[in-house]
């Protein structure tokens, strides 16, 4: 069976952004290549930029069924919470998600915890979102929404996408 395989590129800055990338094998079409752009003078960590990716691509490999290899470091904590996550989506959802395995280069004890470190949200706009968006800012946990173009907004609809930019940033 084919393995979906994610190989981050270097993180490369044009227009003041920044690039985080991967070439992806193992999907229907290969290769495809999956980025994000973040607006932030912090250089995301080779830890943090395979976390992001393997989240990405997590529901894709369950409902083709194929294993996932990532050429980069994944912690303990973040591939037990993916199996927790697969265990969940697999008894929910049978007929669509299975799970598969997950391989790193490299697997990395977790991080102490560090109460100056707030968490950066993923934010699609949605229900869920919002909701983990309230909860965290009343427990002061919350650093940064990231919101993310192309999950409930279309990369095609950037009027929308504008219009929602300016209400996160009021």
């Amino acid at each position: 069976m084919t393995a979906i395989v994610i190989r981050p590129e270097p993180v490369s800055v044009g227009d003041g952004m920044q690039i985080v990338a991967a070439n992806i094998t193992g999907l229907a079409d290969d290769p495809r290549r999956l980025w994000y752009r973040i607006e932030t003078t912090a250089q995301p960590d080779e830890i943090a930029v395979a976390h992001a990716l393997v989240v990405s691509v997590i529901n894709a490999a369950m409902a083709l069924g194929r294993d996932i290899v990532v050429d980069g470091p994944l912690t303990r904590g973040t591939v037990m919470n993916l199996l927790e996550y697969q265990r969940i989506w697999s008894a929910w959802m049978p007929a669509l998600y299975r799970r598969v395995a997950i391989a790193a280069r490299e697997l990395l004890p977790d991080e102490p915890f560090r109460p100056e470190r707030r968490f950066v949200l993923p934010f699609s706009g949605g229900l869920d979102s919002a909701h983990s968006a309230l909860v965290l800012s009343e427990t002061r946990d919350l650093g940064a929404l990231m919101p993310i173009h192309g999950l409930e907004i279309t990369l095609a609809d950037t009027e929308r996408w504008t219009n929602t930019v300016v209400g996160l940033r009021a």
